[in-house]
């Protein structure tokens, strides 16, 4: 081996001379030694020439088994194409895969296996996405592009806000965010207890136009006008308008000038007594009796001469009727009392 530990004060002889020059040449045997094993080496052999999916290349690199290799097609393949170096076999250019290779005009390493050449350098599966999978429009795959034709339903954000009936979204690409509206107020407390919104059940007492009805009657009943179209608010207020207790009132009417006479009572009268004065001077009285206690049935009791005598009752109006026999009779009085 050469000396390599030299300093300035050294002698250099013929031997350490004839040293170095010998492992030079050892060097560049060793160097032209791997350059003629081509099996060690990547050698591009030129540009291919095609009929169809035929390639041929005519070139001085010896390729053999089990060695790889550059080359630069000349043209993109079809179907399955072969290759032929020299007068050699053609052979099929597979895929690592084992399918048949798909080719463009461009440079590609190959493996020689003894059967067929491999492409080497090639990526994997294209995964198994079809054309329903894909943004319309756009591609995929790697031999063969598939097409997408998933449609794009939104480029921008949804909002929906829900109603009465279902909101069904085509199925299919939204780029922006899907924002379902929600409502603070819906809550059970605010949902009539008969009724359920999406899957949540109310909890709210519910006055129905039926109810109304049957209150504001009997409302109207005990004095105090009401109506079905009234809030309940006000209906609640018409309630305190109800005098505690039995009611009761008195009139002295006077003498009529009229066969007929409807006086308001302020209240549903149960029981009404008029007393009157003929022209002859005479007193006397007359009593009616409505209640519902039995059943709402109108009573009258009018005796013998009576002038003036309550002849029914609707509501809180008594209607009297009158007779003028020789001449109208005076000092009418009436009295009612409620239930």
């Amino acid at each position: 081996m050469a000396k390599t530990d030299w300093t300035l004060t050294d002698t250099v002889k013929p031997t350490d001379l004839n040293g170095i020059g010998q492992e030079i040449n050892q060097n560049k045997e060793t160097v032209d030694t791997h350059l003629l094993d081509n099996s060690k080496q990547v050698p591009h052999l030129g540009t291919t020439s095609n009929v169809g999916d035929a390639y041929s290349i005519t070139t001085t690199e010896t390729i053999n088994a089990n060695q790889k290799f550059t080359i630069k097609f000349n043209s993109a393949s079809t179907t399955s194409p072969t290759l032929k170096i020299n007068a050699g076999v053609a052979c099929s250019i597979k895929k690592a895969n084992g399918n048949a290779a798909k080719l463009y005009a461009s440079v590609y390493t190959l493996f020689w296996d003894g059967t067929n050449f491999i492409l080497l350098g090639e990526g994997g599966e294209t995964g198994t996405a079809t054309a329903g999978d894909v943004r319309a429009g756009k591609t995929i795959g790697g031999d063969t592009l598939v097409t997408g034709t998933l449609p794009v339903q939104a480029t921008t954000a949804q909002t929906i806000t829900p109603g009465t009936t279902n909101i069904v979204k085509a199925a299919g690409i939204y780029d922006g965010p899907i924002t379902v509206l929600g409502d603070a107020d819906l809550v059970p407390g605010n949902i009539p207890n008969d009724t359920n919104l999406f899957g949540i059940q109310g909890a709210l007492e519910r006055l129905t136009t039926t109810d109304k009805q049957s209150i504001a009657t009997q409302i109207t009943n005990k004095g105090v006008a009401a109506s079905v179209s009234d809030a309940p608010s006000m209906l609640a207020a018409k309630i305190g308008q109800i005098a505690v207790g039995k009611s009761f009132i008195s009139a002295n009417l006077g003498t009529p000038s009229s066969l007929s006479i409807q006086y308001d009572c302020g209240f549903v009268p149960a029981i009404i007594f008029v007393l009157s004065t003929a022209p002859n001077g005479t007193t006397s009285g007359a009593t009616l009796a409505k209640s519902s206690l039995w059943g709402g049935t109108e009573y009258k009791f009018v005796g013998s001469g009576q002038t003036v005598w309550p002849e029914s009752v609707s509501g809180n109006v008594v209607t009297l009727t009158v007779t003028n026999y020789n001449g109208w009779p005076t000092n009418v009085r009436i009295f009612a009392w409620g239930e």
